[in-house]
């Protein structure tokens, strides 16, 4: 019985703390930036593609969405001549928490705000946040 208790509280926290894209998922993308494993790996995950988006006239961001339990999840990836950018909109706030402690780390320093977005940046990488809309962006140098 206990082991089937035990089994039952993992299922449900597992449930309840999972996330799509994990931390160091999106870390692996930024350092990868092959736009052929990245969809191979959302498509894995049980994103479905929902064609590209012209961000500007620099950047035309392939799209990626998934329907959760907490809403609408979307994946956006895209490159340009100088940069590599992902910007992910996480349907359930707890997800985006996890994902902000994991990432923004004493490594960063608060840069800016613009809007309601906050960015923080290391030497590396730009990561803004807009917890209002529960987004993601990720900046890097294009290798």
């Amino acid at each position: 019985m206990k082991l089937i208790s035990f089994t039952i509280f993992l299922f449900i926290c597992s449930l309840s703390f999972s996330q799509s894209i994990s931390a160091t998922k999106i870390i692996s993308f930024l350092g990868s930036q092959d736009c052929e494993e990245i969809s191979q790996e959302l498509e894995f995950l049980g994103f479905e593609y929902d064609g590209e988006n012209k961000i500007s006239e620099a950047f035309i961001a392939q799209t990626y969405f998934i329907n959760t339990t907490y809403g609408l999840e979307t994946f956006n990836f895209a490159k340009n001549d100088e940069l590599f950018a992902i910007v992910y909109n996480i349907a359930n706030n707890d997800f985006l928490e996890i994902i902000k402690s994991k990432l923004v780390t004493n490594e960063f320093s608060f840069a800016y705000s613009f809007k309601d977005v906050k960015f923080y940046e290391n030497n590396k990488m730009r990561i803004g946040i807009n917890e209002k809309s529960n987004i993601l962006s990720f900046f890097v140098a294009l290798k």
